[in-house]
C-alpha cells in the first residue's frame, strides 16, 4: 500500500458521505465545487486523530501532494454517476445510429446489388 492509501484508511468515513481526492488543478476543483463536493478541512471530525489532520494545506484543506479530499452526500454522488452514465450512453448510441444509417446509404447506393449485403451493425432493444 501507498502513503495516499495509508492516509485515506485511517479517515473516519460517514456512512452517507461520498469521499475523493481531486487535483489542485484550479478547474479540476472549480468544477468538483460546482457538482457539490466540499472541501474537508483538518478540523473535522472524521479527520481528527488521523495523519491527515497533519496534512492541513495553507488555505485549510486536507492536502495529500497535489491532491485535496472532498466529500458530497451519497445522493449527489448517485446523481453524478447516473448523468455519466446517460452522456455515456448517448455516445454509445450514437456511434450505432451512424453505422445503421452508413449501412442503410451504402445499400440504398448499391440498389438491386445489396441482396448480399448483410449488415454487421445491427439494434437490438433491450
Amino acid at each position: 500500500m501507498g502513503f495516499i492509501d495509508d492516509v485515506t484508511e485511517q479517515i473516519k468515513k460517514k456512512p452517507d458521505q461520498y469521499y475523493r481526492l481531486t487535483s489542485t488543478d484550479l478547474a479540476k476543483h472549480s468544477r468538483r465545487k460546482i457538482q457539490g463536493y466540499e472541501n474537508v478541512s483538518p478540523s473535522d471530525p472524521e479527520i481528527k486523530g488521523t495523519v491527515a489532520e497533519k496534512l492541513a494545506g495553507p488555505d485549510g484543506t486536507v492536502r495529500i501532494g497535489n491532491l485535496i479530499l472532498q466529500r458530497t452526500s451519497m445522493d449527489n454522488r448517485a446523481r453524478l454517476k447516473k448523468q455519466v452514465e446517460d452522456r455515456n450512453q448517448a455516445r454509445l448510441d450514437a456511434i450505432k445510429r451512424k453505422y445503421q444509417d452508413d449501412g442503410e446509404r451504402l445499400k440504398r447506393a448499391l440498389g438491386k446489388q445489396h441482396d448480399g449485403l448483410k449488415i454487421i451493425a445491427e439494434s437490438k432493444d433491450e
